[in-house]
Protein backbone atom coordinates (compact mmCIF):
# COMPACT_ATOMS: atom_id res chain seq x y z
CA UNK A 1 0.00 0.00 0.00
CA UNK A 2 1.34 3.50 -0.79
CA UNK A 3 1.18 6.30 1.58
CA UNK A 4 1.25 9.53 0.99
CA UNK A 5 4.74 11.14 1.08
CA UNK A 6 4.05 14.25 3.24
CA UNK A 7 6.78 15.48 5.72
CA UNK A 8 6.08 14.08 8.71
CA UNK A 9 7.83 16.58 11.51
CA UNK A 10 7.49 14.10 14.71
CA UNK A 11 7.76 10.66 15.44
CA UNK A 12 6.74 9.06 18.82
CA UNK A 13 8.74 5.26 19.18
CA UNK A 14 6.66 2.82 21.11
CA UNK A 15 8.66 0.29 22.08
CA UNK A 16 10.46 -1.95 24.90
CA UNK A 17 14.35 -2.09 25.56
CA UNK A 18 15.12 -2.15 22.03
CA UNK A 19 13.66 0.97 21.55
CA UNK A 20 14.52 2.59 25.10
CA UNK A 21 17.98 1.70 24.12
CA UNK A 22 19.07 -0.61 27.10
CA UNK A 23 21.96 -1.08 28.33
CA UNK A 24 23.56 2.17 27.90
CA UNK A 25 19.99 4.60 27.72
CA UNK A 26 18.24 6.37 25.51
CA UNK A 27 20.72 9.38 24.53
CA UNK A 28 22.86 6.11 22.86
CA UNK A 29 19.57 4.38 21.25
CA UNK A 30 19.00 4.43 17.70
CA UNK A 31 16.02 6.53 17.81
CA UNK A 32 18.50 8.96 19.13
CA UNK A 33 21.01 8.65 16.51
CA UNK A 34 17.74 8.34 13.88
CA UNK A 35 16.63 11.71 14.79
CA UNK A 36 19.99 13.16 14.22
CA UNK A 37 20.18 11.51 10.76
CA UNK A 38 16.49 12.26 10.08
CA UNK A 39 16.41 16.07 11.47
CA UNK A 40 12.65 14.98 12.78
CA UNK A 41 11.69 14.87 16.51
CA UNK A 42 11.17 11.75 18.05
CA UNK A 43 9.89 10.63 21.10
CA UNK A 44 11.59 7.57 22.63
CA UNK A 45 8.98 5.63 24.63
CA UNK A 46 10.45 2.80 24.73
CA UNK A 47 10.24 0.85 28.29
CA UNK A 48 12.32 -1.57 29.48
CA UNK A 49 10.44 -5.42 29.61
CA UNK A 50 7.42 -3.73 27.93
CA UNK A 51 4.84 -6.14 26.28
CA UNK A 52 2.55 -5.23 24.05
CA UNK A 53 0.06 -5.22 26.60
CA UNK A 54 2.17 -2.47 28.11
CA UNK A 55 1.74 -0.34 25.17
CA UNK A 56 -1.52 -0.80 24.43
CA UNK A 57 -2.56 0.84 28.33
CA UNK A 58 0.02 3.72 27.84
CA UNK A 59 -0.71 4.51 24.13
CA UNK A 60 -3.29 7.65 25.11
CA UNK A 61 -0.73 9.32 27.49
CA UNK A 62 2.83 8.18 25.57
CA UNK A 63 1.63 8.47 22.05
CA UNK A 64 -1.75 10.31 21.58
CA UNK A 65 -0.81 12.98 24.31
CA UNK A 66 2.59 13.92 22.03
CA UNK A 67 0.39 14.74 18.72
CA UNK A 68 2.90 13.30 16.82
CA UNK A 69 2.25 12.40 12.96
CA UNK A 70 3.04 8.95 13.08
CA UNK A 71 4.16 6.30 15.72
CA UNK A 72 6.95 3.45 15.02
CA UNK A 73 5.27 0.41 16.98
CA UNK A 74 8.08 -1.97 17.97
CA UNK A 75 7.51 -4.74 20.35
CA UNK A 76 7.29 -8.87 20.94
CA UNK A 77 10.56 -9.99 22.21
CA UNK A 78 8.86 -9.89 25.91
CA UNK A 79 5.53 -10.86 24.77
CA UNK A 80 7.40 -13.94 23.54
CA UNK A 81 9.55 -14.39 26.80
CA UNK A 82 6.10 -13.77 29.43
CA UNK A 83 4.37 -16.50 26.64
CA UNK A 84 1.92 -14.23 25.79
CA UNK A 85 -0.80 -16.22 23.19
CA UNK A 86 -0.51 -15.51 19.80
CA UNK A 87 -4.04 -14.37 19.18
CA UNK A 88 -3.36 -11.79 22.84
CA UNK A 89 -0.40 -10.07 20.98
CA UNK A 90 -2.03 -10.09 17.20
CA UNK A 91 -5.15 -8.16 18.92
CA UNK A 92 -3.14 -5.72 20.64
CA UNK A 93 -1.23 -5.07 17.57
CA UNK A 94 -4.24 -4.23 15.28
CA UNK A 95 -5.92 -2.37 18.26
CA UNK A 96 -2.66 -0.02 18.62
CA UNK A 97 -2.77 0.10 14.69
CA UNK A 98 -6.86 1.15 14.73
CA UNK A 99 -6.03 3.81 17.94
CA UNK A 100 -3.24 5.46 15.72
CA UNK A 101 -5.66 5.53 12.68
CA UNK A 102 -8.17 7.05 14.82
CA UNK A 103 -6.26 9.63 16.41
CA UNK A 104 -4.93 10.76 12.57
CA UNK A 105 -1.50 9.39 13.49
CA UNK A 106 0.34 7.32 10.61
CA UNK A 107 0.84 3.44 12.19
CA UNK A 108 4.47 2.05 11.26
CA UNK A 109 5.41 -1.31 12.55
CA UNK A 110 8.57 -2.25 12.91
CA UNK A 111 9.79 -6.15 13.54
CA UNK A 112 12.19 -6.58 16.45
CA UNK A 113 15.94 -7.72 15.69
CA UNK A 114 16.45 -12.08 15.88
CA UNK A 115 18.15 -13.59 19.18
CA UNK A 116 21.57 -14.76 19.53
CA UNK A 117 22.55 -18.03 20.56
CA UNK A 118 22.53 -17.11 24.20
CA UNK A 119 18.77 -17.00 24.29
CA UNK A 120 16.97 -20.62 24.92
CA UNK A 121 16.25 -22.73 21.82
CA UNK A 122 12.63 -22.28 22.48
CA UNK A 123 12.87 -18.62 22.53
CA UNK A 124 14.37 -18.39 19.27
CA UNK A 125 12.29 -20.90 17.29
CA UNK A 126 8.83 -18.76 18.54
CA UNK A 127 10.48 -15.12 17.69
CA UNK A 128 11.89 -16.76 14.30
CA UNK A 129 8.10 -17.87 13.53
CA UNK A 130 6.81 -14.24 14.71
CA UNK A 131 8.98 -12.32 13.01
CA UNK A 132 9.55 -14.11 9.74
CA UNK A 133 5.08 -15.19 9.51
CA UNK A 134 3.20 -13.23 12.34
CA UNK A 135 4.05 -9.90 12.11
CA UNK A 136 4.03 -9.48 8.50
CA UNK A 137 0.98 -10.83 8.69
CA UNK A 138 -0.32 -8.55 10.27
CA UNK A 139 1.35 -5.78 8.01
CA UNK A 140 -0.35 -7.28 5.46
CA UNK A 141 -3.36 -7.43 6.73
CA UNK A 142 -3.40 -3.59 7.68
CA UNK A 143 -1.44 -2.46 5.11
CA UNK A 144 0.74 -0.08 7.18
CA UNK A 145 4.26 0.70 6.24
CA UNK A 146 6.66 -0.65 8.49
CA UNK A 147 10.57 -1.41 8.92
CA UNK A 148 12.47 -4.96 9.38
CA UNK A 149 15.34 -5.10 11.41
CA UNK A 150 15.22 -8.78 11.69
CA UNK A 151 16.53 -9.43 8.37
CA UNK A 152 19.20 -7.10 7.90
CA UNK A 153 21.14 -8.01 11.35
CA UNK A 154 21.26 -11.81 10.31
CA UNK A 155 24.35 -13.23 8.28
CA UNK A 156 23.45 -16.47 7.07
CA UNK A 157 20.85 -17.31 9.00
CA UNK A 158 22.72 -15.68 12.44
CA UNK A 159 22.34 -12.57 14.61
CA UNK A 160 25.66 -10.51 13.72
CA UNK A 161 27.31 -10.59 17.18
CA UNK A 162 28.56 -7.40 16.60
CA UNK A 163 25.49 -5.49 16.59
CA UNK A 164 24.56 -6.81 19.40
CA UNK A 165 26.11 -6.94 23.59
CA UNK A 166 24.09 -9.82 25.60
CA UNK A 167 22.10 -11.83 22.13
CA UNK A 168 18.88 -9.30 22.41
CA UNK A 169 19.82 -6.17 22.75
CA UNK A 170 21.80 -3.74 20.53
CA UNK A 171 25.23 -2.81 21.21
CA UNK A 172 26.51 0.89 20.26
CA UNK A 173 27.28 -0.53 17.25
CA UNK A 174 23.96 -2.42 16.71
CA UNK A 175 22.53 0.93 17.33
CA UNK A 176 24.36 2.47 14.81
CA UNK A 177 23.72 -0.41 11.89
CA UNK A 178 20.13 0.16 13.09
CA UNK A 179 19.34 3.98 13.08
CA UNK A 180 20.99 3.82 9.12
CA UNK A 181 18.88 1.08 8.29
CA UNK A 182 15.49 2.04 9.58
CA UNK A 183 16.46 5.83 7.66
CA UNK A 184 17.15 4.14 4.27
CA UNK A 185 13.34 1.99 4.83
CA UNK A 186 11.15 4.59 6.54
CA UNK A 187 12.15 6.85 3.46
CA UNK A 188 12.04 3.98 0.93
CA UNK A 189 8.10 3.42 2.40
CA UNK A 190 7.72 7.44 2.21
CA UNK A 191 7.37 7.68 5.85
CA UNK A 192 10.33 10.06 6.35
Amino acid sequence: MQHEKKIRHKLVVLGDSITYGYPYGPEFSWVTLLAQKSGRELVNRGINGDTTDGMRARFERDVVADKPDAVLILGGLNDVFQSVDVQHFYDNLLHLIEQSRRHDILPVMGIEPPVGSTAEPEFQNVWKHWAEDLLPKVIRDTGVPWFDLYQPMLQDGIYISDYTCDGVHLSLEGNRFIAGEIFRQLQNNKVL
